[in-house]
């Protein structure tokens, strides 16, 4: 049983061969798998930071105070108010996916 290859890790044929240790998908040349999993983690950590700070920025950006004396800061400081909503309308709504049902309603 020792003399049997181990089978921890699948490889498929289209999506190419595995390293010699069988941790990783890709081989690695020159490289134990202890040096690919430091720079796999390295990787991640400044992909990591890295989409954090956007991520920041986005939201910081979103903020009305930041985008004064830009072009949206009218838009942000006077939205458009939303028109009220007729009876009718309302009653439409709530019997919409009722209605949706029956082939005289469809469009």
């Amino acid at each position: 049983m020792a003399d049997e290859p181990r089978l921890d890790v699948k490889v498929i044929d289209y999506w190419g061969p595995v390293c010699d240790g069988g941790r990783h998908n890709q081989p690695h040349p020159g490289e134990t798998c202890d040096e690919a999993d430091e720079w796999i983690t390295l990787r991640n950590k400044i992909l990591r930071d890295f989409f954090a700070q956007a991520f920041a920025q986005m939201v910081a950006g979103s903020d009305a105070a930041t985008m004064a004396g830009t072009a949206f800061a009218a838009a942000v400081a006077d939205p458009v108010p939303t028109p009220e909503r007729t009876d009718i309308q309302r009653a439409l709504d709530i019997l919409g996916p009722h209605l949706a049902w029956q082939p005289l309603y469809r469009a």
